[in-house]
């Protein structure tokens, strides 16, 4: 019998959606599992990591490693808790922009779908 390979289109409509929340899935996962993660530094972070969206320029060419271990990072500075958000942050959002290749849009609404996964319902309210 022959087999009909049946061809797989990546450009379905809401496939970029599906991708985004996925990563959003991912990257909470990995933070969820990082003891040091307390709610005032989940917060910290996603400030971080919404001012670094906003500003693309500033993290074009930083020298720092393509590839990374978001946990690693935050384990490595058990002594400076907002070095490692900061790192974690910028590390993140140019992984994002450079492999994932993610537009401001999609940056946006990764954003959200990791709030939405990371920050509990009563921090909702304090943040708003």
């Amino acid at each position: 019998m022959n087999n009909v390979k049946k061809s797989i289109s990546y450009n379905q409509s809401g496939s970029r959606e599906r991708c985004v929340e996925m990563l959003a899935t991912a990257v909470a996962r990995l933070i969820d599992r990082c003891s040091c993660m307390s709610p005032e530094l989940r917060l910290r972070f996603m400030a971080r990591l919404l001012d670094n969206f906003a500003e693309p320029t500033q993290l074009e060419n930083d020298g720092m490693p393509g590839h990374f271990s978001l946990v690693a990072v935050m384990n490595s500075a058990n002594d400076d808790p907002d070095a490692a958000v900061n790192e974690a942050a910028t590390l993140l959002t140019r992984s994002l922009r450079r492999e994932q290749g993610l537009s401001r849009e999609s940056l946006f609404r990764f954003y959200d779908a990791l709030f939405e996964l990371l920050i509990p319902q009563e921090m909702k309210h304090r943040a708003a």
